[in-house]
């Protein structure tokens, strides 16, 4: 070969390549392995579930607790670092968080938040150990667990503690492996670090030293292996050259923890016997135990929470013990057999010692779920997925489809049996026997048939592969559903399990309150104690009230914790106190749920009679839970306080008719009036539908009586999704007619409210239910217009089914007239009604065709008048009344208008449908007095308006 200089500036040398900047070069995206982009998505997974709305709840007592005892660090306000407020380490880490991103409630989470993250990552590097699908799976399961996610949203310390359990597994196994003084030195520190981190801490370090020493008995017993780089010798080695270094590097780490770096030096003092009795009662519970929670509380919530992890990780448990797990590398070996042991004793302490409170489930969950990754790994490696293999070619994948199809069949077969009764009750029984024929004959049996075929085909093993690999994919689903509601929508609601003396939904609204207050109250009053202004008020803390409060109001200088009657200095504006506590003198008081507790030892309660429809109910959408139990606390105001926020009650009434009481429940007050009606002896009937009742007042407009009251009974008024009564009706002899719309029926009346009479039931003839007689024309579909003609007859628009009906005055049945269509004769949604003065005509508010009908008694169409300002327009609920001279008046609540008609059925006067002018926003009813006074309901600003009549034009 020839010779070449390769210096550059020499001939024949290349030429020298050109140096590229930094910023200038580029990045080979298609380089990027699947595995990286696998991980990638797993992190930011357990990223967006752990810091998703993190600042949106309230902090609970303890949470509160330990915050506050950070932001004294923090601040330099002073801390002591003892566990019942958190620990020392979350005391610390807490305040260096305050130090970096402010103060917040989201900011107070961020420590556990961030831990959570880091037991997802610290899967990572235990791929030697796991295997790369292993990993990459337990990673995943970590990501979603509900119970890992629920707590790294917790300003609790429990979540330190896993991080540094697993931290210290990561370092031991490394260390086994290896042999190096780096690990050793790292194991010491997460050692030293897991001991100050929460009371579980020791109990995790006792575990994991128990497991080492099974590791380094097996060693010490077998001798040389084909691996003997692996295991105590390594360990030995490791000790021997760093191990000062590693007890130097623990001891210094627990002293400075604890101390908080030299800040709170008097802590070092009573850390032990801090450390050990949290580490007794975090085990055990408080004394005397916590109610409705017995000893195996914390070990029952693992199937409800983890039932992936939970059977995949027995799974692997079982291979274990049965020797199969321990029959590989020797690292996989080994990472096996210590978390064996970490799961089956923290299974072990939750059965035997006693584990009551919710966080305790931790114990068994991580190693658990890191178990599960494992076995899962092992399944999906064991698929085969090449484009040719059996699980694409072979059919495993089409078994897994049609499997899970059929299980959703099945599933509404056996929904559909559960609920057989309710489709009784309603008379839905042919309706019920399609759908169950349906989806057991059609769907479910033919599915499982074709599933059972494909299985064969496929062969017992690869079989299996598939189905597990459905049950993986639905049970992961489960879990990711879990872990969004309970961490992001339901993180403070007593319906979960796993929530213990959290703070209400009502805590941020009452405090909120109290600071908005206290800026109203002393904005201006600056002080070198509150030099910005605004937390001015004296405020007095019951210390069985402090948690949260203290830390909510903790810009507060004037707060103070203990009985207000023993507190120095001016009275406080402000008490919070406990609800059992009675009342305070002078003060005014509001009461307010502050924590509760998911009801433990309560049977699941609610409509759903069938237990299994209830047990369902709740496993899927937490439904059918009793009403939680609850710590109360009044907050008291002071009388100048009280005096601003609680204005004297409104006068109860009664009021008049023309006194515009606003919408209200006192006699004389409205809630979206609807009918209006006019006695021969001038008094004036107003439905008041959202009240369910009949006012009366007298010609003057006094106040005279009310009757009628929500309900199905005798006179009682049906209210449905908002609505009530409707239209009303006075006979020459005073009796009063009401369209009691939703009970489908008319109810008669003395002219004093008493019941008189009642006739009609539900009656759909426009999409009539399954079953229903043929040619059955009794009963109403949403009565709403009622007239009486002068001999007495009453005519009722009965306007889902598009006709009007006429009855006796004692309702019997005499005709009916009008059908669905626009035609002559033809009605679509008619409302009010209303009767010529000697009976000749009747008068229909065909609402949904624009116009008014006219018929003659028999029901024979006698002409149609259009109605301009009703095109268009949908439930506006039009009403008629006619005046002496035979003009007739309608409503147009759309445009905000009262019109005239002439005879002739031409708009000759109308009000001016303009808001602004005071007058109507939304007339629905009318009615025409003797003395020509024009009554109309304004349903938007619940009064009835009194007017003259209107002016032709």
């Amino acid at each position: 070969m020839l010779d070449v200089d390769q210096r550059p500036g020499v001939a024949g040398a290349p030429p020298a390549r050109e140096a590229t900047a930094p910023l200038d070069r580029t990045f080979d995206l298609t380089r990027v392995r699947g595995d990286v982009l696998a991980w990638g998505g797993v992190l930011l997974a357990a990223t967006g579930i752990r810091l998703a709305s993190l600042g949106n709840s309230a902090l609970s007592p303890d949470g509160a607790r330990a915050a506050f005892a950070a932001l004294g660090l923090f601040d330099g306000s002073g801390a002591r670092l003892d566990p019942a407020a958190g620990g020392p380490f979350a005391a610390l880490f807490g305040a260096l968080i305050f130090f970096l991103f402010g103060v917040s409630d989201a900011i107070a989470r961020l420590g556990p938040a961030l831990a959570g993250i880091g037991i997802v990552a610290l899967a990572l590097p235990l791929r030697p150990y796991l295997g790369r699908s292993g990993a990459l799976l337990a990673g995943l399961l970590l990501a979603v667990s509900p119970g890992l996610a629920y707590f790294s949203r917790l300003v609790q310390p429990a979540m330190y503690a896993q991080f540094f359990a697993l931290l210290l597994f990561v370092a031991l196994l490394r260390l086994l492996d290896h042999g190096r003084a780096g690990d050793l030195v790292l194991a010491a520190v997460a050692a030293a670090l897991l001991l100050a981190a929460a009371p579980t801490g020791p109990t995790l370090l006792l575990i994991l030293a128990l497991a080492l020493g099974v590791v380094w008995l097996r060693d010490r017993t077998a001798g040389a292996t084909a691996e003997g780089s692996f295991g105590a010798a390594n360990l030995a080695a490791a000790a021997r050259r760093g191990g000062a270094v590693a007890a130097v590097a623990a001891l210094a780490t627990l002293l400075l923890v604890l101390s908080a770096f030299g800040t709170v030096p008097g802590n070092l003092l009573r850390a032990p016997g801090d450390l050990l009795g949290a580490w007794g009662r975090g085990l055990l519970g408080p004394a005397g135990g916590l109610p409705g929670r017995g000893p195996l509380f914390a070990l029952a919530l693992l199937p409800l929470y983890e039932p992936l992890a939970l059977l995949a990780g027995l799974l692997g448990l079982g291979g274990i013990f049965g020797g199969r797990g321990l029959a590989r590398p020797r690292r996989v070996a080994t990472a096996r057999a210590i978390l064996a042991g970490w799961a089956f004793a923290g299974l072990a302490l939750l059965a035997l010692g006693g584990g009551r409170q919710p966080h305790l489930l931790l114990l068994p969950a991580l190693p658990l779920t890191l178990l599960a990754g494992l076995a899962l790994g092992e399944l999906i490696e064991g698929i085969d997925w090449r484009r040719g293999g059996w699980f694409w070619r072979g059919g495993g994948a089409l078994l897994a489809l049609v499997a899970l199809l059929a299980l959703a069949a099945w599933a509404s077969t056996i929904g559909l049996l559960l609920r057989s009764e309710q489709y009784a009750a309603a008379g839905q029984q042919n309706q019920w026997f399609i759908a169950l024929f349906l989806t057991a004959v059609v769907f479910a049996l033919p599915l499982s048939g074709v599933a059972f075929w494909l299985a064969q085909g496929l062969g017992g093993r690869a079989a299996g592969r598939a189905l597990a690999l459905l049950a993986l994919a639905l049970l992961l689903g489960y879990g990711v559903r879990s872990a969004i509601g309970l961490s992001i929508y339901r993180p403070n609601s007593a319906a979960e399990p796993l929530v213990y003396a959290s703070s209400t939904p009502q805590v941020l609204p009452a405090l909120e309150r109290l600071r908005r207050l206290a800026r109203d109250e002393t904005a201006v009053q600056r002080t070198p104690e509150d030099p910005t202004g605004g937390h001015g008020l004296r405020i007095a803390v019951d210390p069985a009230a402090e948690w949260p409060a203290r830390w909510y109001l903790r810009d507060f200088p004037y707060l103070q914790v203990g009985d207000p009657a023993a507190l120095a200095g001016a009275e406080p504006q402000v008490v919070i106190k406990p609800a059992d506590e009675g009342t305070l003198p002078g003060y005014t008081e509001q009461r307010y749920r502050w924590t509760w507790s998911f009801p433990a030892g309560e049977p699941l309660s609610g409509d759903a009679e069938n237990p299994l429809l209830r047990t369902l109910g709740f496993l899927f959408y937490r439904q059918h839970v009793p009403p939680a139990p609850s710590s109360d606390v009044d907050i008291a105001y002071g009388p100048s306080l009280a005096a601003r926020l609680f204005p004297p009650p409104p006068a109860q009434g009664p009021f008049g008719l023309g006194e515009r009481a606003g919408q209200g429940r006192a006699p004389g007050q409205f809630d979206r009036p609807r009918g209006v009606a006019t006695g021969r002896d001038g008094s004036v009937y107003v439905v008041d539908m959202g009240n369910a009742r009949v006012q009366q007042f007298a010609r003057d407009g006094a106040f005279v009586r009310q009757f009628g009251a929500p309900g199905r009974g005798d006179g009682q008024f049906q209210r449905e999704r908002q609505l009530g009564p409707t239209g009303i009706a006075t006979d020459r002899d005073g009796f009063v007619y009401v369209a009691d719309t939703w009970n489908h029926r008319i109810q008669k009346f003395t002219p004093e409210g008493a019941f008189v009479a009642k006739w009609g039931a539900y009656n759909n003839l426009v999409t009539p239910a399954p079953g229903a007689a043929a040619g059955d024309r009794q009963g109403f579909y949403g009565p709403r217009g009622v007239a009486v003609a002068p001999n007495g007859e009453v005519y009722v628009t009965d306007t889902g089914n598009a006709r009007v009906q006429v009855f006796t005055g004692e309702g019997q049945f005499l005709r009916e007239f009008g059908q669905k269509g626009a035609g002559p004769g033809g009605l679509n949604e008619p409302v009010g009604i209303a009767l010529s003065a000697d009976g000749s005509r009747v008068f229909v508010a065909d609402s949904a065709n624009a116009r008014i009908a006219v018929f003659d008694p028999q029901g024979q169409p006698v002409a149609q008048y259009a109605v301009p300002s009703w095109q268009g327009r949908t439930y506006f609920e039009p009403y008629l009344a006619l005046d002496a001279e035979g003009n007739l008046y309608t409503t147009s609540s759309a445009t905000r208008q009262l019109l005239k008609l002439s005879r002739e059925g031409q708009v000759v006067a109308s009000s001016t449908g303009n808001e602004a002018d005071g007058l109507l926003a939304a007339p629905i009813g009318v009615a025409v007095a003797p003395d020509g006074r024009v009554y109309v309901t304004d349903n938007a600003r619940n009064y009835v308006a009194r007017l003259a009549p209107l002016p032709n034009r």
